[in-house]
């Protein structure tokens, strides 16, 4: 594989990912889909206020069961052939089920679960089989973030911008602050880049 290709694989597909506010999905039915790994998700909060992601893909003939990406649903239905699941993934209903001459075992053919963590209003979800603790793997970070009280907060503003670059170098600019008072002037009531420092924790987390 190419040199991306690992990063994915060791890197995003291996550790908890930021994937949405856990206030995107506020209520029973409220889902969101996410691709920014290579491969498509859905989460859903089902009617026990669970929030689960699951493989966006029917366990039929791997359609993508979820194209929008947000919205409400009391069920998802694949859009091929109508197989539609219940908001806790399980295979709810198979139209002309009595056709299919070997029967289908509803239980076995349920979406496919991610691991899914809740931490202080944000939803991680992780793909590796054994994924770390979501609070050994934040570290310091922790009790850093927490008099912020992101769970408190509601998502204002959705901004989308695409790169045509590597992503470390978009990582490595969000690392230093010495461009902030020149490129983004607004910016200085809320960041004092003269004084503020920019620290790098175990893991790869900075802050």
């Amino acid at each position: 594989p190419n040199q991306l290709q690992q990063e994915i694989d060791v890197l995003f597909r291996s550790f908890p990912v930021v994937i949405a506010p856990s206030s995107e999905l506020a209520n029973a039915g409220d889902f969101i889909t996410h691709d920014d790994m290579g491969v498509p998700i859905v989460a859903t909060r089902n009617d026990d206020g669970k929030v689960n992601a699951f493989y966006n893909v029917c366990r039929h003939r791997g359609s993508r069961i979820e194209s929008e990406p947000c919205g409400n649903t009391r069920r998802l239905t694949c859009p091929y052939h109508a197989w539609t699941y219940e908001l806790t993934g399980k295979l709810k209903s198979v139209p002309y089920e009595e056709r299919f001459a070997q029967g289908v075992p509803c239980a076995e053919r349920s979406l496919v679960k991610v691991h899914t963590q809740i931490w202080d209003g944000f939803v991680f979800v992780c793909l590796a089989d054994n994924p770390p603790s979501l609070l050994e793997y934040l570290g310091p970070l922790v009790e850093q973030l927490a008099p912020y009280k992101f769970a408190d907060m509601r998502l204002a503003e959705d901004q989308t911008v695409e790169h045509q670059c590597n992503w470390k170098a978009v990582v490595d600019n969000f690392s230093e602050l010495y461009h902030v008072d020149f490129l983004h002037p607004q910016h200085k009531r809320m960041v004092d880049c003269c004084n503020d420092t920019v620290h790098l924790f175990e893991r790869g987390h900075t802050g």
